[in-house]
């Protein structure tokens, strides 16, 4: 009995209900459908405008069956998958941190520098001869942009990292080293 799937039994309900708002002979159908199995009870209401769900009763039971879809392949490969995802944006963190060091560094040497002093800047391969004037600007920007890049990458890092987290707890993995 253990592993039966639940049974359910819908009740289909047409609702009337006046609208005085608008009238006496004014009336809004409701077509409600009730859902009774083990464990759960759930209401689901069709209006002229709306579709509202209402839960009469939380149930556990849903979230175990979902645990028990996944068999032990899909598992490893989501774990894997995730911990995939983590690195790959680790990398990436690390990648766009030493970028805008690099950009640090030659803000700092240029501020020192007078504007109308020439400078070459790569710029798609091509070396291009400019004055630091022109530069120094242009670096702050793109300086900035990465930094922005870097927040909402190290944001992205920890909401899969929470994500992660909530699946190794969810199916109770350990992690065991070889």
């Amino acid at each position: 009995m253990a592993g039966e799937s639940p049974v359910y039994v819908e009740n289909i309900i047409l609702e009337l209900f006046a609208r005085p708002e608008r009238g006496t002979r004014a009336r809004t159908a409701c077509i409600c459908v009730e859902r009774f199995g083990k464990g759960s009870k759930s209401r689901w209401t069709l209006g002229t405008n709306h579709l509202k769900w209402i839960p009469l009763m939380a149930t556990k039971q849903k979230q175990k069956s979902k645990q028990k879809t996944l068999s032990t392949e899909e598992i490893q490969q989501n774990y894997s998958k995730l911990q995939n995802e983590l690195q790959a944006l680790a990398q990436k963190i690390g990648e766009l941190e030493s970028e805008a060091e690099e950009h640090d560094l030659v803000l700092s040497t240029l501020s020192d520098v007078e504007p109308s002093r020439k400078c070459f800047r790569m710029i798609g391969g091509v070396l291009v001869e400019r004055t630091v004037g022109d530069v120094a600007p242009t670096l702050q920007t793109n300086l900035e942009g990465i930094k922005k890049v870097i927040e909402t990458l190290a944001n992205q890092y920890k909401t899969k990292e929470e994500e992660f987290t909530s699946f190794v707890k969810e199916y109770n993995i350990r992690q065991t080293r070889a």
